[in-house]
């Protein structure tokens, strides 16, 4: 690998939000990143695809304020955890926009994050955190429910579903079921129902999203209504993942990783995911 220079940069690629939390924890997470040892305190630019404004930059313009000091090469890093439009075609539009707009440098797409043992060794030790110091309800009668927004890519669904049978090597629980707000099924109240059906007692609610936001905050008030609907089941609910060190870890080496590709083949190619 190339040691990391003066001249390196790093854009963390968002989706967007219209919601002022959100953009506050992304904005915070871009800063983890960049205080991060491992990148040495190059700079780091948060920009977003949709929604981008006062708060939040465009990531067309966080490679311009790249550009403007100087750097010569640039890691794109998006902040998507499957390859549904966002990841496969959005992001990948504007690493290949920035390459026309700044042909002298060089300018590189991460892997997404993806389903990763880092993340993965989260989700289980926020879900033993949650039920710590309850009363003891057997693994055979615990439940671990992993909760997302859903897509119409039929990859990126498999692939929550494969995070979620990795995830179940990880927690003492009989069983890990998914559950999406939307766009994909089960929703939230039938995967539910499966758990009671299959002898859950508790159901720990897992949220797989990586920022607040409005989609995130639909968990906890759904969980209100299904509580009454389902008053046999005791559901306890984890927080979303947020700026929390494994994911700056991954994001990190998703960087690392970027930088160590070779140079020519790294300038010739923008990652084609699957939609």
């Amino acid at each position: 690998m190339q040691s990391l220079t003066g001249l390196d940069g790093v854009v963390v690629m968002g989706h967007g939000s219209r919601d002022q939390p959100g953009a506050e924890e992304f904005l915070a997470l871009a800063n983890a990143v960049a205080a991060a040892p491992p990148l040495q305190g190059m700079p780091v630019r948060p920009g977003w695809l949709e929604f981008a404004g006062e708060r939040v930059e465009s990531i067309q313009q966080a490679f311009g304020r790249l550009a403007e000091v100087g750097a010569r090469r640039i890691v794109a890093v998006p902040l998507i955890l499957f390859a549904a439009g966002h990841g496969s075609e959005d992001m990948p539009g504007q690493v290949r926009l920035a390459r026309q707009r700044y042909t002298s440098i060089d300018i590189r797409m991460a892997d997404l994050i993806g389903i990763d043992d880092c993340l993965l060794a989260c989700l289980a030790a926020r879900a033993r955190a949650a039920t710590s110091g309850l009363p003891m309800v057997h693994p055979e009668q615990t439940a671990v429910l992993l909760v997302t927004s859903g897509s119409k890519s039929r990859e990126a669904t498999a692939d929550v579903f494969k995070a979620a049978r990795l995830l179940s090597d990880h927690v003492a629980a009989a069983f890990v079921e998914v559950a999406f707000l939307r766009l994909a099924r089960p929703f939230l109240q039938d995967a539910l129902q499966r758990c009671a059906l299959l002898g859950a007692r508790r159901v720990v609610v897992v949220p797989l999203f990586l920022n607040t936001g409005l989609l995130a905050r639909r968990v906890p008030r759904k969980l209100v209504w299904l509580r009454r609907q389902f008053p046999q089941v005791e559901l306890i609910e984890v927080g979303h993942l947020g700026v929390d060190p494994s994911l700056v870890d991954v994001l990190v080496r998703r960087a690392l990783s970027a930088f160590a590709s070779d140079a020519a083949s790294a300038a010739m190619r923008t990652p084609v995911y699957v939609a």
